[in-house]
């Protein structure tokens, strides 16, 4: 189990580094067009939040969902 806790420990820490990065990205970015825009960025914290999904809807409802979808 402590393999699988450090494991998941560090993926959810280069997780935050790779959100950390593409926050730095942006805001290099952005600061050519606009400084406020870049400074406010790169103040941001960006957790991240793994989803999972619990419930996969079986063919029909699926083909519901898409149908309303398309409304």
């Amino acid at each position: 189990m402590g393999d699988s806790s450090s494991s998941t420990s560090w993926s959810s820490q280069k997780d935050t580094e790779d959100d950390q990065m593409i926050a730095l990205m942006l805001s290099e970015e952005y600061t050519k067009l606009d400084g406020a825009v870049g400074r406010r960025l790169s103040n941001l914290a960006l957790p991240h939040v793994p989803r999972i999904n619990y419930y996969i809807p079986n063919l029909n409802d699926a083909t519901l969902d898409h149908q309303r979808l398309l409304q």
